[in-house]
């Protein structure tokens, strides 16, 4: 929140534009992440894709999501490596906010992953198996 000094000196012609700071907190708060709807799931499956649950391990356990692969947040940085940079990757949980945080992680490393809207038990309404 400090005044910064700045100089910008462009090589060619060009455009300068500013952003206010606001939209650039936003644009630092929420990591980009393409999102799927339940209602795609099969349609990306039917694909090739891919469904990772990174729930944990009991979690999975205990409510297993169909066709899913668990690959557990907190262990999603090993086991990526068991992953094929080639496929398409949809991360669910039980919330959107986890799958979101996988799926910029594997973003992030390489591979392209969508994350699902509606949390985990949205998929249960559209028959996923």
């Amino acid at each position: 929140d400090n005044p910064r000094n700045a100089s910008v000196v462009m090589l060619t012609d060009g455009v300068l534009m500013r952003l206010e700071k606001l939209d650039f907190y936003q644009l630092l708060a929420k990591p980009a992440v393409s999102m799927i709807t339940p209602a795609k799931v099969y349609e990306f499956m039917q694909s090739g894709a891919e469904l990772l649950d990174v729930r944990t391990q009991r979690e999975f356990e205990i409510n297993p999501c169909p066709q899913a692969m668990n690959m557990p947040l907190h262990l999603i940085y090993l086991k990526s490596a068991l992953l094929n940079k080639d496929k398409l990757y949809i991360t669910c949980s039980a919330t959107e906010e986890r799958a979101k945080a996988a799926a910029y992680f594997l973003n992030e490393q390489g591979f392209k992953a969508f994350a699902l809207q509606s949390g985990i038990h949205a998929l249960a309404a559209e028959k996923l198996s």
